[in-house]
């Protein structure tokens, strides 16, 4: 099996989210078979506390430039409103993913839009890695 650019997978990933399965979105195959991927989550207002204060921003009207919200519009996997934030980044091996606990590929992202905003998202982050930002 392959994944590709805009590929979503629910898969148990313990140095990242626990025990619960969680969706992970591909953002970026590369040439060299790593892949670069974000995580969903519902706790979004968890998520927005933590970059804006990573981000500086002490108002909460004003939405981080490193989180993207998603919803069923965006993929017809997720069944409730989502968020994912892109200082969350991981490049691992393709068969690092493939061989998860409870890997399971799903619906992929339906609106290419939401892979460019993350894409934007990663970028704007002062803590993913360049090397990481650099294959994007």
């Amino acid at each position: 099996m392959t994944l590709t650019d805009g590929d979503i997978f629910l898969a148990i990933n313990p140095t990242v989210s626990g025990d619960s399965a969680h969706f992970h979105i591909v953002v970026k195959s590369t040439k060299d078979d790593q892949l670069i991927v974000v995580y969903t989550t519902t706790k979004i207002e968890k998520v927005l506390k933590r970059c804006r204060w990573r981000e500086g921003i002490v108002f909460d009207e004003r939405e981080p430039e490193t989180v993207v919200r998603l919803s069923s519009k965006d993929s017809d996997s997720f069944s409730s409103n989502c968020i994912v934030d892109c200082n969350m980044v991981r490049m691992w091996p393709e068969r690092y993913f493939l061989t998860m606990n409870g890997f399971k590929k799903v619906q992929p992202l339906k609106n290419q839009r939401a892979l460019v905003n993350i894409k934007n998202a990663i970028r704007a982050s002062i803590v993913v890695e360049e090397r990481v930002k650099m294959k994007l």
